[in-house]
């Protein structure tokens, strides 16, 4: 169990009405280092990604982020824009603010399955609480915490 406050705060602050471009932002700066070639896609026609990681092979991979809690239909909307628009990429990732239960995880596989995607990574409220966790600046601007996580803690 993790003992470090700065943890259960960002826990309860993710828990709380989020601003969705904060959101976005936050998760494109902090899931560049796993997707070095990530670049945001910004805009209301942004073809159904909030995110593009390039591809050699195909159109940019989509990153879709949401933080509402209509994961599934927000993940199925974004690949049938993406589909719309003539994209060729048939790989996906998705990230929530939203805690997700096995059952969950499986209906967004199944949803990008009947979308013709294969849904590579899902990076939810876990995955999410621990960028932030190493991340001073964006736990301030998204969430209104201010403070670090101590030198000798249960997360390096």
């Amino acid at each position: 169990m993790i003992m470090d406050p700065l943890y259960h705060k960002i826990i309860d602050a993710l828990a709380k009405p989020l601003d969705p471009r904060v959101f976005e932002h936050a998760m494109l700066d902090l899931l560049r280092p796993t997707y070095p070639s990530l670049a945001p896609v910004p805009g209301g026609s942004d073809d159904g990604m909030d995110g593009a990681i390039a591809s050699a092979t195909t159109s940019p991979i989509p990153l879709i982020c949401t933080t509402s809690e209509q994961v599934s239909r927000n993940l199925r909307r974004s690949l049938k824009q993406y589909k719309s628009k003539g994209h060729t990429a048939r790989l996906a990732l998705a990230v929530t603010s939203q805690a997700l239960t096995r059952t969950r995880m499986n209906n967004l596989d199944a949803v990008a399955k009947s979308e013709g995607f294969h849904l590579i990574n899902v990076h939810e409220h876990i995955a999410v609480v621990n960028l932030l966790y190493r991340s001073p600046r964006w736990c301030k601007e998204l969430l209104g915490l201010t403070g670090t996580p101590p030198a000798l803690s249960a997360l390096p």
